[in-house]
């Protein structure tokens, strides 16, 4: 009897141990880090203009995505803005638009190469418009520059082409959070596109490619 209780008493603290070793078991996040080339297609009062930027962030556990990015109108923009603006009267010679945006992306569907995701973002830049103003006979200077805070939603298709690349794109609505005489001219629908470089696969490539040759 007294070998029985033995048992029992060490067979209890086996599993004793077992459960604290499962509660202090700690799984650890997936983290892959991505970077791409972001082009925007959008509208500045009403007019299409288009935005390119850069982004680089992490992706948890192939589900969620954060990112942050940097962004600025293209020269070509800079240039539609003025022609369109100007006036007999009122000279466009300076238009600019900078902002930089932390976005998060929730993967909802994946289904091998392709992927649909929401994408939410959130930035902070300044606008400038400067232009030339004819009174009175003579010629003045006006610039004017305000804040340009965006948020925006939308729904975003990817497609994995290799395992280093993949292509893009999504369509959402943005709103500026700005002062009132502005706002109109930023609030609308969006379209993007661009290219997914999977930055942390490349790495793993890189190593395994110096573990199997690095002595060749």
């Amino acid at each position: 009897m007294y070998m029985f209780k033995k048992i029992v008493v060490l067979w209890l603290f086996g599993l004793g141990s077992l459960g604290v070793e499962a509660q202090t078991t700690v799984l650890k996040p997936d983290l892959k880090l991505v970077g791409g080339l972001d082009i925007r297609n959008s509208f500045i009062n009403q007019n299409p203009v288009k935005i390119y930027g850069v982004s680089a962030g992490v992706v948890i556990d192939d589900i969620e995505r954060f990112t942050v990015g940097v962004y600025a109108l293209t020269p070509a923009s800079v240039d539609q803005i003025i022609a369109e603006r100007s006036t007999n009267t009122i000279s466009i010679t300076q238009a600019s638009l900078y902002f930089a945006g932390i976005g998060y992306t929730r993967r909802i569907i994946n289904r091998g190469i392709f992927e649909l995701a929401i994408p939410l973002e959130a930035g902070i830049g300044f606008t400038n418009i400067t232009r030339i103003e004819r009174r009175g006979g003579q010629d003045i200077t006006l610039s004017d520059d305000h804040g340009f805070l965006p948020l925006q939603a939308g729904l975003k298709i990817e497609l994995k082409l290799s395992r280093w690349v993949g292509v893009g794109g999504s369509v959402g609505y943005r709103t500026a959070i700005i002062n009132e005489e502005y706002k109109t001219d930023y609030t609308g629908l969006y379209f993007t596109y661009g290219a997914s470089i999977y930055l942390s696969q490349i790495y793993k490539d890189i190593l395994r490619y110096e573990r199997l040759y690095g002595d060749d």
